[in-house]
């Protein structure tokens, strides 16, 4: 089974859809508070210099753009990076051998009701 790297998704609040070269404008409006990448590991990419390098990427990889449904408005971009095939298949095998449970922290007991 092949896995859409594009889907196109709607839900109550958000759309995801593949992104457009005419999104440009709208997806750095929303990459463009330096703030967002504080953290990053590329802490500047919010000058429009090194979005265009990201930018380049996104569209020969293929990503979504995040739509408010409210407003129209894209409010961010997400993408698949670096996916292969096997990293499905070994993503249902670990489904397949059960529901993972969290792990109890040292010192406390599970009980049945959390």
């Amino acid at each position: 089974m092949d896995f859409d790297l594009q889907p196109h998704l709607i839900g109550p609040t958000l759309e995801l859809r593949p992104i457009a070269p005419g999104d440009f404008d709208a997806v750095y409006l929303a990459a463009s508070d330096p703030l967002v990448w504080e953290q990053h590991p590329d802490p500047l990419r919010w000058r429009e210099d090194r979005f265009r390098e990201w930018w380049r990427g996104a569209m020969e990889a293929g990503a979504l753009v995040v739509v408010d449904r409210a407003t129209g408005r894209i409010v961010g971009s997400t993408r698949f990076l670096a996916y292969t095939g096997e990293e499905v298949a070994r993503s249902r095998r670990s489904a397949a051998s059960g529901p993972a449970r969290a792990r109890t922290p040292p010192g406390r007991t599970r009980s049945s009701s959390s």
